[in-house]
């Protein structure tokens, strides 16, 4: 499938069937009810996009909001409002389609929702990284943090792989340069004539038809 005709476009009430079909394909083992995604939509639909094709078929979607800070939801439940006093972003869903892994569809609706995050004020964004997606999320400047036990008694609803991370919003550009000194150099520092230098050496990575083994939307990605 070339991905010409596809687009990132605000999710609609007459798209969820189609979002619900995806879930079935993708998260068979962390299924939420459908009346989640309609309360998702109907509360923060900003925070909502679907990938669609020239037939309107899904093949891809987020689900964002705002929450108080450090209190996602739990795993197929119902939020009842955005509360007023909500704080931080929350991305709780990025879907791609299996038929569209490797082909860089994830990235774009990422960076929507950090933009959003931003332009909305909040100062963090986070999300629960499942499906051992950590190593993707660092890449946009996501990273772990400490949480308490009620907490991680929440975690284990979203599987034994689930992992809290956030971001500091505004940091996307150092994170992003980061993570590619990181993947991609060994960043060895020596003393030459007295001064301290860095000296980036190349090395070698795994390849599978011409991309990276786990490239940035190759995975099927729950946030939840």
């Amino acid at each position: 499938m070339t991905t010409s005709s596809l687009s990132w476009r605000n999710m609609i009430a007459s798209d969820i069937n189609g979002v619900h079909l995806l879930v079935d394909e993708v998260h068979a083992a962390l299924p939420e009810s459908e009346n989640v995604y309609k309360e998702r939509l109907s509360l923060f639909p900003e925070g909502c996009l679907v990938l669609a094709d020239d037939n309107n078929i899904i093949l891809g979607y987020t689900i964002s909001h705002p929450i108080c800070r450090n209190s996602p939801p739990a795993l197929d439940s119902l939020l009842g409002k955005i509360e007023p006093d909500a704080d931080q972003f929350y991305i709780h869903d990025v879907v791609i389609s299996p038929s569209l892994r490797g082909k860089g569809m994830a990235k774009e609706a990422i960076n929507r929702l950090l933009v959003l995050s931003e332009s909305q004020g909040y100062e963090t964004t986070c999300l629960i990284s499942v499906y051992g997606t950590s190593e993707f999320w660092s890449r946009f400047g996501f990273v772990p943090e400490v949480v308490g036990e009620v907490f991680r008694e929440k975690l284990r609803g979203y599987g034994d792989d689930g992992v809290y991370l956030a971001r500091r919003n505004g940091d996307r550009s150092f994170h992003s340069v980061l993570g590619f000194f990181e993947k991609r150099f060994l960043v060895i520092k020596a003393s030459v004539v007295g001064l301290e230098a860095t000296v980036c050496v190349q090395v070698g990575i795994s390849t599978k038809s011409g991309h990276e083994s786990q490239n940035s939307s190759d995975l099927q990605l729950e946030t939840s």
